[in-house]
């Protein structure tokens, strides 16, 4: 599956000129709002910059006034998160800045919406760069956006090897280069950023500072912005001029390397973790996450060791705070858990909700079709409008037919190796309103009876790859979904409805899908596996 992403990396100008130094850091400022537009209207995936990009002084200077930090988060950001959100794109802004009483270069990464996911701090400070107080960081993270996995090593830290290595076994699809460099010549350049990409297969995109036509002499800036491909060719190059590079990297187009075998690995997962550590981490789409079942299921999953995507229709603050919860529980260092809108009554959200999984987990092991509603308004059978009808049956029914589809699809047609120890999984959650009718809500007992079918017909068609299809029919749940109806079910349950004479919780569902990801069921495809305590036994 081609996956290409639109990078763009900015040479801004070595020297900015001004009559004083706020003067300087306006006109720098605007310098690089400049380039976000340029950027922009290319519809730029990924934006770079080069290092202390916010500092309009390049060079190393002992004059102290020409350092003086941003704060982070602070006015600079503000501004810059603006321009990301305007432009719908990722930007990586390396500053010189100060977060949380730490002085540091630091790269702070914004999404789409303009937030600043990460900042990633130095790990290498120079001598000088210590003597001013600045702090190291601790940690080499891979930071998740939606079309890829990053891994930054500003300036020094690619002198190191090890960086780059580390960035690759956690998982980066792509190496971030921002530095300011000079006095060393052409051929350290030429080792340094080439070796890094044949290192890890990675493509490596470097961004740094230039200058005005004729400008330049030996002994002034010799960073140069450009990408390196996963084979060590330069595939573009600024050379010296102050403009932006802008390529378009697929992704799915890694080195291979054979090491005498008789099958060939991507680079990328050519080393093995650390001892008791699975290769890869296994990744699991939960649709509708971000409370509830949903929220419930994510919970579990992660303590079983999984990435997931939190996948949500509109309420942003509920998929983070599901984020939040799945972190507190993560049980290896390599895990990620990122929150992805969709809408699954969409057709085009859909496909853009796998798209963006593979783009920044890089590959899909379990799908949970959770997302479910019931109609805004109870009403009779006779009352049902067909507005009501439709939106549930889209988002109930043709959400999991055409989300299986189109991971389905990724399954066959990439054929990627399982991890799971019996293959890839699907589970419906669907209810026992699929066969227990409700006269007020007749469009909702439609969806889940037809669900059912859905469970079947993609439990046959996969059976033979190693794809396992499940239905969960979860009873009276404690959600916000019945929230309003509560007093009435616990007088319910309180005569007997439910045989176990509970509620069922979240945590129920979320166990019975860990219990099926594990593949504690591996000769049961298209099993429909009931959640309710009991109630939807026939009694006399």
């Amino acid at each position: 599956m081609n996956r290409t992403i639109r990078v763009s990396a900015a040479q801004l100008p070595t020297v900015i000129e001004g009559t004083s130094f706020a003067a300087k850091q306006r006109r720098n400022t605007a310098t690089i709002l400049s380039a976000m537009r340029v950027a922009g209207e290319r519809k730029t995936d990924l934006l770079l910059f080069g290092e202390y990009a916010n500092l309009h002084h390049r060079t190393w200077s002992t004059d102290q006034k020409e350092y003086v930090p941003d704060p982070i988060p602070g006015r600079f950001t503000k501004t810059i998160g603006a321009a990301a959100r305007r432009y719908k794109m990722n930007v990586a802004m390396p500053m010189f800045g100060r977060q949380n009483a730490q002085l540091s270069s630091t790269v702070v990464v914004f999404d789409r919406k303009g937030e600043i996911v990460h900042c990633y701090q130095k790990s290498h400070p120079t001598e000088p760069e210590q003597d001013m107080g600045m702090s190291p960081g601790n940690d080499l993270p891979v930071i998740a956006l939606d079309c890829a996995r990053i891994g930054i090593m500003t300036c020094m830290d690619i002198e190191y090897p090890e960086v780059a290595q580390v960035l690759m076994v956690r998982g980066a699809q792509i190496l971030l280069f921002p530095h300011v460099q000079a006095s060393w010549g052409e051929i350290d350049w030429e080792i340094r950023y080439r070796a890094r990409a044949v290192d890890t297969g990675l493509p490596v995109v470097s961004a740094c500072y230039g200058y005005p036509d004729g400008v330049w002499l030996p002994g002034k800036m010799i960073g140069r912005t450009s990408v390196v491909g996963p084979d060590g060719l330069i595939l573009a190059d600024l050379g010296r001029r102050i403009d932006i590079l802008t390529i378009d990297l697929d992704l799915s187009r890694g080195r291979t390397t054979q090491f005498f075998f008789n099958k060939q690995f991507p680079r990328t997962e050519a080393q093995r973790k650390e001892p008791g550590m699975p290769e890869t981490i296994p990744v699991a789409i939960i649709t509708g996450a971000s409370r509830g079942l949903g929220r419930g299921i994510a919970r579990r999953l992660a303590e079983q060791g999984m990435s997931l995507v939190i996948n949500y229709a509109g309420n942003a603050d509920a998929a983070s705070e599901t984020v939040e919860l799945c972190k507190a529980r993560q049980t290896h260092l390599d895990q990620r858990f990122i929150a992805l809108q969709a809408d699954m009554a969409l057709q085009d959200d859909r496909v853009r909700l796998v798209e963006q999984t593979l783009n920044a987990l890089g590959r899909i092991d379990v799908l949970v079709n959770n997302a479910g509603i019931g109609p805004a308004v109870r009403a009779d059978i006779t009352e049902t409008t067909l507005d009501s009808f439709t939106h549930v049956l889209q988002v109930n029914l043709e959400g999991p037919y055409f989300m299986t589809q189109a991971v389905a699809k990724y399954w066959l047609e990439q054929r990627p190796d399982p991890i799971l120890p019996h293959g890839f999984a699907v589970v419906n959650i669907s209810s026992i309103s699929a066969t227990a009718a409700s006269l007020n809500r007749g469009e909702y007992c439609i969806s889940k009876a037809g669900l059912g079918m859905v469970t079947q017909l993609w439990a046959v068609r996969l059976a033979a790859s190693r794809i396992h299809v499940f239905e969960l029919r979860p009873g009276i749940m404690a959600t916000d979904m019945t929230a309003g109806i509560k007093e009435r079910y616990d007088r319910l349950i309180g005569e007997g409805l439910v045989p176990q004479h509970r509620w069922g919780q979240p945590d129920d569902v979320g166990k019975a899908v860990g219990a099926l990801v594990k593949g504690d069921l591996p000769y049961s495809t298209g099993a429909v596996i009931y959640l309710d305590g009991g109630q939807h036994l026939s009694r006399f």
